[in-house]
């Protein structure tokens, strides 16, 4: 952890070296910059721009290299500092790893129930009511016969899909929630 704030500090004061060195050379590049664009040889105005980059990037080097010796001293000096939140630190990498990834909460793969209600709708599709409040519907176009008070279960399928079976039968429709 230490060595990783250490490389961001140092990588933090050559980003702040390079903009320094571009701010100050900006009149003349702007101006060096016009004049390569007036070359009407692709060749040459490529030669152009090569020459005029390689000439800006020597003294921006050379101020990076005198200036990494007093910004390693303080970050060495910061670095020996406690860490001010380490916990936080840790929560916020595992919350990077999990970054993208959906929400997992811990729901059983297979619960049982008992029918309190079933109808038809206008389609053939079922509609169960359940003992414990939920109301699924189906959503596919399987048969099977319900009934009050018959014993089911409800499985998770693939792609967030459910299944309601009778314990019992090897038959199953695909369901959806709907309370």
């Amino acid at each position: 952890m230490k060595r990783l704030i250490e490389m961001l500090k140092a990588g933090t004061a050559t980003l702040l070296l390079m903009q320094s060195a571009v701010v100050e050379s900006a009149p003349d590049l702007a101006s060096e910059v016009q004049l390569c664009a007036k070359q009407l040889d692709n060749s040459l105005r490529l030669d152009c721009y090569d020459k005029l980059s390689a000439a800006n990037i020597k003294p921006a080097r050379e101020k990076l290299t005198a200036s990494e010796n007093t910004s390693s001293k303080s970050a060495s000096a910061m670095i020996n500092q406690p860490p001010v939140a380490p916990v936080l630190q840790a929560e916020v990498l595992a919350n990077i790893e999990q970054f993208g990834l959906p929400a997992k909460i811990e729901t059983p793969e297979k619960i049982e129930a008992v029918v309190a209600a079933v109808e038809k709708s206008r389609l053939g599709k079922w509609q169960v009511n359940l003992r414990s409040g939920q109301q699924w519907h189906q959503t596919d176009n399987g048969r099977m016969t319900l009934r009050e008070g018959d014993v089911i279960y409800l499985e998770t399928g693939s792609l967030g899909s459910y299944f309601l079976g009778k314990v019992g039968l090897n038959t199953r429709i695909r369901v959806k929630r709907v309370k």
